[in-house]
């Protein structure tokens, strides 16, 4: 509830309350999403380094409440100020890198892979965790997002809706901090393992460059860095290694996925924003929109988890963690394909311009985009800033000469403005299907990835494992950037411009499909040749890693002690 329910109205804010255009709300909100899941390395770091998982979750959710608390002093209607809004936006970023990694890998750790009852119902912990993760959503994107936009009559009304807002995700944090902290006795709490990334980094290096002509026999191409072979580390953490690196193919061809993802905050937004939002004589939040993604994911999880996956099972066609990735990615292609349809039919239903200068404005102002403000738009204010009556500059109007009418006011034939960006006729509920298919898309990707990555890692690798699968995320949010960068190159023919009705966003959207078409064939290929690490040999080989971590104490103790220090021993303590 607290990240969605910033998160999910943030472009908006950006551009009713900050005066961006399409495109620079959707590049900040993509820079700051991106970061956000950027920091869960740092996080995963810094819980299996120093202070364990449980440390981490509850200091940085400190951290992310005070970024909150700066969102709401930002959001003061009036004074809205970047220097307020965007620390808060990145405390909140790096708050969130404690929680994203862990979380997950904490609520996992309660079970214990001995019991055959805890070993079943752990099998199911992902899907409703994540099921979990969007019921806050829902409140987000219903409660929350409604709020932001048209506020609450009796406290501020619209003017004040952010601000009431924001205090929402906030006391949702400090709320879910105190929840949290109170369920301490009953935790299984597990030390700091000690991280793996710069053993890591290391092997990689020792692998590739400096031993990279060296054991030729050795079957796969870390195994160089092993002592087996004559290497550096111990064979059970090469091998372990070993088995991440594999995954590294997979953490790449979900960049694309999350690509289509993030157009849910950020396209999808700004298209909506140039539809008819009414229903039923009352107005729909463009942010609500992504309910739709949301009730996807609360009612398709259970019928995946309890009749689809064990029917398929039953059958003797079970679905394999990484059949479910790719169904996922053909569900994304296709939500990408009904934004271009629904973007094609929306144009074809905008109110032609028939009138130009005051007359035009006055004509078009009641059917203005729901994210524009018309005042920045309007020739009279315009008139009254330049006539020292207002404080307000009028955005996307300009004087083209200083001619002044009797009254010495500015003359409207010297005012000019851009044309207001006009919704369509065409209703916002044509958009629900391309939502409820990207929610259908992470149920088979985003939540089978999580599965996925914790599965075939070693114990000691998890939290980084996580880390890199939600670095998947950030790369993905930010590839949006350089794409809309580059069609919008051609200023006088941009896809994605201000008004969507003077651009081709339909195109922005089949260059994604073709995109993912692509990556979905790579997908295919290297996950043919893919073969599943099973649970008994990472309990092996964290068994050999207890068993190495022991005897290289011992060496510790010894050699501090005045024992013999034979290279071997040497090698023991510094690689451990």
């Amino acid at each position: 509830l607290t990240y969605y329910g910033l998160a999910g109205s943030l472009v908006l804010f950006f551009q009713s309350r900050l005066d961006y255009d399409n495109a620079d709300a959707d590049v900040q909100y993509s820079i700051w999403s991106g970061f956000c899941y950027v920091t869960p390395l740092f996080g995963g770091w810094l819980a299996d380094s120093y202070l364990g998982r449980y440390n981490t979750i509850l200091i940085l959710c400190a951290l992310y409440l005070s970024g909150l608390v700066l969102m709401v002093f930002g959001a003061i209607p009036g004074a809205e100020s970047e220097a307020v809004i965007y620390p808060g936006l990145y405390i909140i970023a790096f708050g969130t890198g404690g929680i994203k990694p862990n979380v997950s890998t904490f609520g996992a750790d309660q079970f214990d892979d001995d019991n055959e009852q805890d070993k079943k119902e752990k099998e199911s912990f992902f899907n409703w965790f994540y099921w979990s993760i969007n019921l806050g959503a829902l409140i987000s994107y219903t409660l929350v997002a409604y709020i932001c936009q048209y506020g609450i009559a009796g406290l501020g009304g619209e003017d004040w809706g952010f601000f009431i807002g924001f205090i929402i995700p906030a006391v949702s944090m400090a709320l879910a901090i105190l929840a949290f902290y109170s369920g301490t006795p009953k935790f299984t709490i597990k030390p700091p393992s000690g991280s793996i990334l710069s053993a890591a980094c290391g092997m990689i290096f020792e692998a590739a460059v400096t031993r990279r002509n060296e054991a030729p026999e050795a079957e796969y191409w870390l195994h160089r860095a092993s002592r087996r072979y004559n290497g550096s580390y111990p064979d059970s953490l090469v091998k372990g290694m070993s088995y991440a690196t594999k995954l590294a193919p997979f953490l790449m061809l979900l960049v694309p996925y999350w690509l289509c993802y993030s157009q849910m905050s950020t396209t999808f937004q700004n298209q909506g924003c140039q539809m008819d939002l009414s229903f039923g004589g009352a107005d729909i939040p463009v942010s609500a929109l992504n309910l739709f993604d949301t009730v996807a994911i609360l009612m398709l999880v259970p019928v995946f988890d309890m009749v689809v996956f064990p029917a398929m099972k039953a059958s003797g066609a079970p679905v394999s963690m990484l059949q479910k990735i790719g169904w996922g990615f053909v569900f994304a292609i296709l939500a990408m394909g009904a934004a271009a349809v629904v973007e094609v039919i929306r144009k074809s239903n905008v109110p032609e311009e028939e009138y130009t200068g005051l007359d035009s404005f006055l004509a078009d102002k009641d059917h203005i985009s729901a994210c524009k403000d018309a005042n920045n738009f309007d020739p009279r204010k315009f008139q009254s800033w330049y006539s020292d009556r207002s404080l307000d500059e009028p955005t996307n109007c300009w004087s083209i000469c200083s001619d002044l009418d009797a009254d010495g006011s500015l003359s409207f034939d010297c005012i000019e403005c851009d044309p207001v960006p006009q919704a369509a006729s065409l209703s916002v509920l044509w958009q629900v299907p391309q939502f409820l298919l990207v929610g259908t898309s992470e149920i088979l990707a985003s939540v089978t990835a999580m599965e996925f990555f914790y599965s075939q890692t070693p114990s000691n690798m998890r939290s980084i494992s996580a880390a890199l699968n939600l670095l998947t995320t950030a790369l993905g949010s930010w590839a949006t950037i350089p794409l809309v960068l580059v069609v919008n190159a051609n200023k006088s023919d941009a896809w994605v411009p201000d008004d969507l009705n003077k651009g081709h966003l339909e195109q922005f959207f089949v260059v994604i499909v073709a995109i993912m078409v692509v990556n979905l064939a790579a997908f295919m290929w290297f996950a043919k040749g893919y073969k599943y690490v099973k649970a008994t040999e990472l309990k092996a080989l964290a068994e050999e890693d207890d068993d190495h971590v022991e005897v290289t104490k011992e060496l510790r103790s010894e050699n501090e002690g005045g024992g013999d220090d034979d290279d071997d021993d040497d090698d023991a303590v510094k690689f451990a």
